[in-house]
């Protein structure tokens, strides 16, 4: 709780609003040394070595330590409390991911987690001659896709405590990339985009607005092309029309109006204009402030 107090105080005014809610969440940059405790404060108050080292770790990278390479991404930041949920570590190596090593990629009862070299376990999940292999989804060329006139929504949490949000950003760049021209991202959104929602968890929870007809997700309304998702893709395969944002709703703010927001199409954040905070009109789509910074 101390660590997403910081970073959303850091962090919360990237969108031109202070309202507890990190918008601009692949731009947030916050240094959890500054809670490590001094001689003789209260560890309620601060973290200790133990913990500031912990966090860091959690939201860094990881890189092979022999040629630097990115190979998966951090937590992020402003969504440390869901750690602690079921789909979170618990203190312990995480059940679902224990169980897909163990099972699926190493194929030994006996494994342990508790030892485990993660670089070399996801390079061994990437060996051509393993056969888990061949499941990962992760090769950024849709062209075949695209050509015969797929369309394709994708959402994720930033706040996902059991896959970590940031992969999927770097993945939908790694598509765009690919698209080439003078526009790329343009290219990308005429079949595929990814909205990226502020403060929710795996899937769905979270007192922000994260509620948009998706799955596990409390109903949507009215279930119409701007409130809920399935929607959104059918509107746009048989009518043509792309969604140019999604219109999320949180009811867990005790008001007789429900707060919502939109979500925009990565790497476009919902920022505030003007008006009514609990209003989605207040807030336009446009490229954050920060892009190129970090």
């Amino acid at each position: 709780a101390l660590a997403q107090k910081a970073a959303v105080a850091a962090c919360d005014k990237l969108d031109g609003l202070v309202d507890d809610v990190v918008v601009d969440v692949a731009h947030c940059v916050w240094h959890p040394d500054a809670l490590r405790c001094r001689p003789g404060q209260n560890t309620a108050e601060c973290l200790t070595d133990a913990e500031v080292t912990a966090i860091t770790r959690a939201e860094q990278p990881l890189r092979d330590p022999k040629t630097g390479e990115q190979l998966y991404d951090g937590f992020a930041p402003a969504g440390e409390t869901r750690w602690i949920s079921p789909l979170g570590n618990m203190g312990a190596p995480n059940l679902i991911t224990t169980a897909y090593f163990r099972d699926m990629v190493v194929r030994d009862p006996a494994w342990s987690a508790q030892d485990a070299d993660p670089v070399a376990l996801l390079r061994q999940s990437e060996d051509p001659a393993n056969p888990i292999s061949r499941s990962n989804g992760t090769d950024p060329d849709l062209a075949a896709f695209r050509s015969h006139g797929g369309k394709l929504i994708q959402y994720h949490g930033w706040a996902d405590e059991a896959m970590v949000p940031g992969y999927t950003a770097r993945y939908y760049m790694e598509v765009v990339n690919l698209q080439g021209g003078t526009d790329p991202v343009a290219k990308t959104q005429n079949f595929y985009r990814l909205f990226m929602v502020p403060g929710m968890g795996h899937c769905a929870g979270g007192s922000t607005p994260v509620n948009f007809g998706a799955l596990a997700q409390q109903s949507s309304a009215p279930v119409d092309a701007d409130h809920d998702i399935l929607e959104a893709l059918d509107r746009w395969v048989e009518h043509g029309k792309a969604p140019d944002r999604l219109i999320a709703t949180s009811y867990i703010i005790p008001a007789t109006v429900p707060r919502q927001m939109p979500l925009c199409p990565f790497p476009a954040i919902a920022t505030y204009t003007d008006g009514d905070i609990n209003s989605a009109a207040s807030f336009a789509c446009r490229p954050s402030r920060q892009q190129g910074r970090r």
